[in-house]
């Protein structure tokens, strides 16, 4: 089979969930497949680095603003290169896997393979899928209901698609009852097989709390530290260390400090 994976991100040229999952997703399909990854460039002279084919059909750059949210140029610029793309080689693709978000990447891969009546198969990842009060207070109250539209919309197009967590595989079904959703039990991107890994329940000595992640209004991250207080009530000798960094990183730091957490919380930035 020919399978294109759309995503605007490739690790290791960017960090983060959902491009591990591409990179290890590319990788093992093409192991007894054709892979191309649709993404945009992220990459100097030395090329991409994979062992899959590689196209990038928008320049790179940022994607976040300061406050940590997604910028909206680049998402265009990443749509409208895919819908190029997809236009003049969509018909060659047995399918294409596509992250849901940015949807503007989704809408342009959908809409050429309509109009050049192609018969491969959309295939959607679905991280998350927010609700229409999310929206207003992501991007205001028109902003949010084009987002909460436009969300919508890409919920109807996929063939099939998949998704890692019960509230977002009921929104779904709940927005498109007769779409064909599957729910993944994780998104391990490690080697191995993880379905013969069994985690253990035993804590460590002493026992660590990790939190991993970009820290953003979204993310909750200030609600670590107090929770670590509430539960060194109980557990005296727990530890924590916060990984990443962002706007929220300063107010996390504050409160370890200000609840006493010195010796107990680290933030080690980004690694």
């Amino acid at each position: 089979m020919k399978i294109a994976i759309v995503y605007d991100c490739l690790f290791p040229n960017t960090v983060g969930g959902a491009e591990r999952w591409y990179r290890s997703l590319a990788e093992r399909l093409d192991d007894r497949h054709s892979v191309t990854y649709i993404t945009r460039k992220q990459w100097g002279a030395e090329g991409p680095r994979t062992s899959f084919a590689t196209i990038a059909v928008a320049p790179g750059g940022g994607l976040y603003t300061r406050t940590g949210r997604r910028r909206i140029w680049p998402p265009l610029r990443f749509g409208f290169g895919v819908f190029l793309h997809m236009l003049r080689h969509g018909r060659s693709y047995d399918a294409v896997h596509s992250a849901s978000f940015p949807f503007f990447s989704l809408l342009g891969a959908a809409l050429a393979l309509r109009l050049t009546r192609a018969r491969t198969r959309l295939v959607v990842d679905w991280w998350e899928a927010w609700t229409l009060e999310y929206w207003r207070s992501y991007l205001g109250p028109i902003g949010g209901r084009i987002g909460a539209a436009i969300q919508g919309l890409c919920i109807r197009l996929p063939d099939q698609s998949f998704t890692f967590s019960r509230l977002v595989e009921q929104r779904l079904r709940d927005r498109r009852p007769v779409a064909q959703v599957e729910r993944l039990t994780g998104a391990y991107a490690g080697d191995g097989d993880s379905s013969q890994m069994q985690p253990s329940l035993e804590p460590g000595e002493p026992p660590l709390v990790v939190a991993a992640g970009r820290h953003i209004p979204e993310k909750r991250v200030p609600a670590i530290p107090p929770a670590i207080a509430v539960a060194r009530g109980q557990v005296p000798e727990l530890r924590c260390a916060i990984l990443g960094d962002g706007p929220e990183a300063g107010a996390t730091r504050a409160l370890v400090q200000g609840l006493g957490l010195g010796q107990a919380v680290e933030m080690r930035g980004r690694v």
